[in-house]
């Protein structure tokens, strides 16, 4: 057994990292007289998982595995390797070190939810292209979870191949290997491809985004039925309907029905990562000011200013949990389907993500709404006027036609603006129902501008325990809210 400051040819164990199926990884330091260099040392384990290192076989294996990772090094989404050899009768492979951690420490701390759909679905492309490349070299993961995704700079790159092969087909294996939370229906009689990844893919995403595993049975024996034969957890109303459709379909248990490249699975979420870029472009922030809940991009101001368009907020100081349990509710602000629909878990870390995806989703939405509602404003404000220049000129020149002497034409022109009146009384009458329309949704906008500034404040908040304090007052501040709108109801 290891233990810290054993040195091992030229290298010298610090603390172990973590341990997979294989082996277990050590930081370790190679040092010289001008420079200590940090790596990431795996150590196969030892008898007590009845491998013998000193059996050639055991040897074979180990560098075998190396020499596969090093071919697919070459990848900015693969972790890459320095050296592997053997060291005092020890099989070894030197990794980089990567000191930001493992996509799983990064999910703890945000208690365990990505902050957003857009940073899962990066991470999602990024896993994905990490993938493809293994896969063009006919090798498969068969581990894969957050704890082997570590991160670069935000970059997810696979890790720990202890348990790769070359392809040789689907039934090249003959026995279990893997994490069962993260394995597919055939892992668990052996049979793996490059499809038994896009699995764990899947099952990675949805964690990502609903903060819990899609078969999230801890028993092994129940876990292996969930996988088999049942459906995954559901995700929120709130996760867009084509993200569910990916997770839906890297989880389908017959390989038919699953996508059958890791490319394909990525292409699609390219697609759909372009898709809310171009919908949140709209979404125009000050650079002087934190990101409020909405700020409209106006092309012509002045144009704007004389048809009367009503402004969207702008954004202001950021308020406190208790500011908005005094501040009043805008009028059907809550009643919304966005939120009526929308379900709180107990647990308040997740509690406080949902409200910013609910804020965020219903922030889109009325910004959309609020556009929309300017320009038939807009519209309808240049049909009055055009009716009331039209009754002037039909006014006018039924006058004229009167002065010059004829009397019946005259007056039948001069009648005939009254119905135009009318025309012009109902366009303005509309244009009423807008302005209207759109005052009411610039309450709803500022007020939610208020929450979104305040999650932001307290997202800002350096000292752990104040900021989780904070939260918890955010939750059951927006908690009391909708019970005392229910009950109004």
């Amino acid at each position: 057994m290891f233990k810290t400051d054993d040195a091992i040819g030229p290298y010298t164990l610090i603390r172990p990292l973590g341990q997979g199926l294989f082996g277990v990884v050590w930081l370790a330091e190679r040092r010289s007289a001008n420079v200590t260099t940090q790596v990431a040392f795996k150590i196969p384990f030892d008898e007590e998982t009845n491998i013998r290192l000193v059996k050639d076989e055991t040897k074979l294996w180990v560098l075998t595995e190396a020499r596969l990772w090093a071919l697919a090094s070459n990848h900015p989404n693969i972790l890459p390797i320095i050296e592997a050899g053997i060291y005092n009768d020890h099989v070894v492979i030197i990794s980089e070190f990567v000191p930001e951690g493992s996509l799983e420490d990064w999910l703890k701390s945000y208690s365990g939810v990505a902050p957003s759909i857009e940073e899962t679905i990066k991470m999602g492309i990024d896993i994905l292209a990490g993938l493809e490349h293994l896969h063009k070299y006919n090798i498969i993961h068969r581990d894969l979870k957050p704890s082997n995704l570590l991160l670069k700079n935000q970059t997810p790159r696979v890790s720990d191949f202890g348990i790769s092969r070359l392809l040789k087909g689907l039934d090249q294996s003959s026995f279990i290997l893997g994490t069962p939370a993260y394995m597919p229906p055939e892992a668990f009689e052996g049979m793996l491809n490059e499809q038994s990844d896009i699995w764990s893919v899947g099952v990675i995403l949805h964690r990502m985004i609903a903060g819990l595993l899609p078969f999230p049975q801890r028993d092994i024996e129940l876990l292996k039925k969930a996988i088999s034969i049942q459906d995954p957890e559901p995700l929120s109303q709130l996760v867009p309907l084509k993200i569910q459709e990916v997770i839906s379909k890297s989880l389908q248990k017959k390989l038919d029905a699953r996508y059958r490249t890791a490319m394909e699975m990525r292409l699609e979420l390219e697609v759909i990562e372009r898709e809310i870029a171009g919908r949140h472009s709209i979404i125009v922030n000050e650079p002087t000011h934190p990101k409020g809940f909405v700020t409209v991009k106006e092309e012509n101001p002045a144009k704007a200013k004389d048809q009367r368009t009503i402004e969207p907020p702008k954004p202001k100081e950021a308020p406190s949990p208790t500011d908005l349990r005094e501040k009043p509710v805008p009028t059907g602000f809550f009643t919304s389907k966005v939120f009526s629909r929308t379900l709180f878990f107990e647990e308040e870390s997740i509690r406080y993500n949902q409200i910013l995806e609910t804020l965020r989703f219903y922030r889109d939405h009325l910004n959309k709404e609020f556009q929309i509602l300017t320009k038939q404003a807009n519209i309808i404000f240049l049909l009055w006027i055009g009716c009331v220049a039209l009754g002037f000129c039909i006014l006018v020149t039924g006058l004229i036609t009167m002065l010059i002497g004829k009397i019946a034409e005259g007056t039948a022109t001069t009648i005939s603006t009254i119905l135009v009146y009318f025309i012009q009384r109902v366009f303005q009458q509309r244009e009423d129902y807008f302005r209207k329309l759109l005052s009411k949704k610039r309450k709803h906008l500022e007020y939610g501008n208020e929450w979104l500034l305040a999650i932001q404040s307290i997202d800002a908040i350096e000292d752990a325990h104040e900021r989780m304090a904070q939260q918890k007052q955010l939750v059951r501040v927006l908690t009391d809210k909708l019970r005392e709108t229910r009950r109004k109801k």
